[in-house]
């Protein structure tokens, strides 16, 4: 089970684009679209890289599933290696 860190912010400035914020650790990491979108997912509830890969696939429906899936598993990957999951 996946889940975004609480403590994590969430922020999508006009200037900046969307970022998140580890006030714990002060470090700051850009998001580009598809990222925000899945940090989305995430704090709706979505709780697997299978789940989110399927919302996904609603907005880029010409992308093949396992490429959403590969990214998105890639993407969740990072974020806990950065320790923006919740452990």
């Amino acid at each position: 089970m996946i889940q975004s860190n609480p403590f994590i912010l969430f922020e999508e400035t006009e200037e900046d684009g969307p970022f998140l914020c580890n006030p714990e650790t002060n470090r700051v990491l850009k998001l580009n679209g598809i990222g925000a979108l899945i940090w989305k997912q995430l704090e709706d509830g979505a709780d697997s890289a299978e789940a989110i890969a399927i919302k996904l696939s609603t907005v880029f429906p010409s992308v093949p599933q396992e490429r959403l899936l590969h990214d998105t598993q890639a993407f969740l990957a990072m974020l806990q290696a950065y320790g923006l999951l919740a452990s």
